[in-house]
């Protein structure tokens, strides 16, 4: 039984959020398009050199790459979705609820996994597919956010928002990694 308010509160919520598509696919499918688990290695790595007359590369020249920018742009909308996200929850919950105390556990439940899951990610994205944790992690978040316009509990929004936090955690550290693949340098 949800009325009208809570359903359009959670409908701007969703809808604040849909750039989320745009993160699957500038991210993760143009980013790492080949279909092998080895990692990419740069072409003409081996033995660079480069004549006195050349002049050193610039950070300007990494604008040129275009798989870096794809990374780039898809970035661009993913963290502005991924900010006016972590408004929008908060702003519903204390909309909802009219209490301090509940905004404040939604921030914890989306920090927290930061701290505890950041760490042990780096350790994963070296091991495993990169692709694979990047795209994992991403069906993880969309499916989380259509489940969110259902939920009715504080609790179980904040359960919503530790997963969110859990599966963006998860997915930065294989991006990162994957920044100097991309980029050559």
């Amino acid at each position: 039984n949800l009325d009208f308010k809570n359903l359009h509160n959670a409908f701007i919520i969703f809808i604040n959020y849909f750039f989320f598509p745009f993160n699957i696919f500038f991210e993760t499918v143009n980013l790492l398009d080949n279909d092998s688990d080895a990692p990419m290695v740069p072409l003409e790595t081996e033995h660079i050199t480069v004549s006195p007359a050349e002049k050193d590369p610039t950070y300007l020249d990494v604008f040129k790459n275009k798989d870096f920018m794809k990374l780039l742009s898809g970035q661009f909308f993913s963290n502005f979705g991924d900010a006016i996200f972590r408004i929008a929850i908060q702003l519903y919950v204390y909309e909802t609820t009219l209490s301090i105390t509940a905004m404040t556990l939604i921030l914890a439940a989306q920090t927290v996994p930061w701290i505890i899951i950041g760490p042990i990610a780096g350790v994963f994205a070296d091991r495993i597919s990169r692709k694979a944790i990047m795209v994992g992690a991403d069906i993880v978040r969309g499916t989380v956010i259509l489940i969110l316009p259902f939920l009715k509990s504080i609790y179980g929004i904040a359960i919503i928002a530790f997963i969110l936090g859990a599966a963006s955690a998860t997915f930065v550290a294989p991006r990162s990694a994957a920044i100097p693949e991309i980029t050559g340098l």
